[in-house]
């Protein structure tokens, strides 16, 4: 919760969805923090309660429609795609209306349409100004999307900059594609043995 109040939020590489909830109804609760209403009163369901409710639910709502999951609102989450089941979790996290949020691996197991769809929501909140710290192996994302990357190699920095410099980086190109001797094997020249 403290890093919350600090404005930072993240989504997880494995999906952490209430699957029995609705689409809305996970979203909402990326609302938790801020909601006025302490245990007592929902104990007790006062008005209070339905209204704040209401008014979060919109918002939840609201952010379906940032992620292009609007029409899907009151399905189970567990029966969307995999793709979509990672866009909820990203509009939960947005609900916790973060400066900074951190995406790990928002593309993996998704299908390359999926992929797409992932892909111009996290640009679009880019666009938006939201400072976004990407985890992902898929250079296609990483390479169209971010404008500062920092490569590891079994947890040891290996090069930072922009796309361009890190695909011009020979310590990138070894660690990532193998270097002269993956080069070599796809060109004939080396036999494995």
């Amino acid at each position: 919760h403290s890093i919350a109040q600090e404005g930072i939020t993240r989504t997880f590489q494995n999906l952490q969805l209430f699957e029995d909830m609705s689409v809305l109804q996970n979203v909402m609760v990326g609302f938790h923090r801020h909601f006025k209403t302490g245990f007592l009163k929902n104990l007790l369901y006062l008005g209070q309660v339905s209204d704040e409710e209401k008014y979060y639910a919109q918002k939840a709502y609201d952010l379906l429609r940032i992620v292009g999951l609007e029409k899907r609102a009151h399905e189970k989450a567990s029966d969307l795609p995999y793709g979509e089941q990672r866009l909820v979790e990203i509009a939960r996290g947005l609900a916790l209306k973060p400066a900074l949020l951190i995406l790990d691996e928002p593309a993996a197991g998704a299908s390359p349409k999926e992929i797409v769809k992932i892909m111009d929501v996290i640009q679009r909140l880019k666009k938006a100004g939201l400072s976004i710290i990407l985890v992902e192996h898929h250079m296609d994302i990483v390479m169209n999307i971010c404008d500062y990357i920092t490569v590891l190699d079994f947890g040891k920095k290996i090069c930072e900059g922009n796309p361009e410099t890190i695909q011009n980086d020979p310590r990138v190109i070894d660690a990532y594609l193998g270097g002269e001797e993956v080069n070599q094997l796809v060109a004939g020249t080396k036999s494995v043995g």
